[in-house]
């Protein structure tokens, strides 16, 4: 959670401890540390509460609604505390540009799509034929025909720039995202070949690659020159946060109804072909 940024000053702090300014000591950096605190603690609640405790505790029992209500209570403190910050890790005024706003969510969900991918479609290569699904892939077999996806965003973000010069970066994310759920649409009505598989994570990879460069342009165009390296690491952090719902949700889908002991002992069973 450090975040790199530079003020108007130039004056430069990671994870709160600001170098070269004598007005904040170290009671300052104490106090930033804790924000940070929260803020990890808010995130990872709320994946862990859709994670195995979902399934082991039961969805409706107390430690899951603590872990989920923990990880919204400690998001909105972390918001308070750094709206009244001096020196604060994330600037919130710029969430209120409607732009940043929506680049930000656009990369949220372009995250949660991503990781559920990487983390549900592995699952379907490895079951085994008989299961009536799947193709009963090893775990390299799999990671080959997740590449695309890889290779897509590689590629394209290199091309990005001279994209964005002709088309614009609003109008790339928004293609961008069209192909990508096209290719999610594409693999959900023709899964039946390993061809056909890959074809569609090719388009996820350009879909892809052309969202994420073009959010990041999005939002690095609509603030102050001061505030880009604080907007960029926000931006990532964000795409994170949406990875790490994206795997909960999918890990959560997949093993639904299956006994925990089940699961753990498929999991090892992958791990170890």
């Amino acid at each position: 959670m450090a975040v790199l940024v530079a003020d108007d000053h130039g004056v430069r702090r990671r994870g709160g401890c600001v170098l070269g300014d004598p007005r904040v000591g170290s009671h300052r950096a104490r106090t930033d540390q804790c924000v940070c605190g929260r803020a990890v603690v808010g995130v990872v609640g709320g994946p862990a509460g859709r994670g195995e405790p979902g399934n082991s505790w039961g969805w409706t029992s107390g430690g899951v609604l603590g872990l989920l209500w923990l990880s919204v209570a400690l998001c909105v403190m972390w918001i308070a505390v750094e709206l009244r910050s001096e020196v604060p890790l994330i600037v919130m005024s710029m969430m209120r540009r409607r732009t940043v706003a929506a680049a930000y969510v656009s990369s949220f969900l372009l995250g949660v799509g991503m990781f559920a991918a990487f983390g549900g479609l592995p699952q379907f290569l490895q079951m085994p034929a008989s299961s009536g699904y799947g193709f009963g892939a090893s775990i390299t077999g799999s990671g080959l025909v997740l590449a695309p996806i890889s290779v897509g965003m590689f590629v394209l973000g290199l091309c990005a720039g001279r994209l964005t010069a002709r088309f614009g970066a609003r109008a790339l994310l928004a293609g961008g995202a069209g192909v990508a759920a096209m290719g999610y649409f594409a693999f959900a009505v023709a899964h039946g070949t390993v061809a056909s598989v890959m074809v569609a994570t090719t388009i996820v990879g350009v879909g892809l690659g052309l969202a994420f460069s073009a959010v990041a342009i999005v939002v690095i165009e609509a603030i102050p020159h001061s505030q880009t390296g604080v907007a960029s690491g926000m931006n990532i952090n964000i795409r994170a946060i949406g990875g790490s719902v994206g795997s909960a949700a999918m890990a959560s889908i997949v093993s639904a109804g299956v006994p925990p002991a089940v699961c753990r002992r498929s999991v090892g069973t992958c791990r170890g072909s």
